[in-house]
């Protein structure tokens, strides 16, 4: 018997691949205040691990 998949997955994934390029592409992402990274370890607690809340600049490249 075979699994069932959802028929849009492989667009979907190649959809949400081009869009992150695209920004990869086109802008820098850097953390609010230079050298310090946001934390990498989950926040504590509930059903679903989740990053901590850091903000962050985004700019646009030069050409």
């Amino acid at each position: 018997m075979r699994k069932r998949v959802c028929l849009g997955e492989s667009l979907a994934r190649d959809e949400v691949f081009l869009f992150l390029t695209t920004l990869l592409q086109k802008f820098t992402f850097e953390p609010e205040v230079e050298g310090s990274p946001p934390p990498m370890e989950a926040v504590p607690g509930g059903l679903i691990l989740q990053p901590h809340e850091y903000k962050a600049v985004i700019k646009e490249r030069n050409p």
